[in-house]
């Protein structure tokens, strides 16, 4: 639709939304619902990481699983290294 390729950014992007409203759906859209239902969301769909789950000390993902993809066609596929 912009004329290039989604980069990784796009993709954590993407997850982040997707955390966030599942935080909302939880417990309500505002600040402090957020912040504790983020704590509490488990298995999450992540394009970036599989599934996600948040230790609440880190502020990080738990055994985050990363898979390398790119977009094609409107679709995520496993990225496997530079052609050419």
């Amino acid at each position: 639709k912009y004329g290039e390729e989604p980069d990784a950014y796009n993709g954590r992007a993407y997850d982040a939304v997707i955390l966030l409203a599942a935080a909302i759906r939880k417990g309500g859209a505002d600040r402090r619902a957020v912040r504790d239902n983020l704590a509490l969301v488990r298995d999450v769909p992540s394009v970036v990481y599989g599934v996600v789950e948040f230790d609440t000390p880190t502020r990080r993902v738990v055994k985050p699983l990363v898979h390398r993809v790119i977009i094609r066609d409107l679709k995520f596929i496993a990225y496997e290294g530079k052609k050419g």
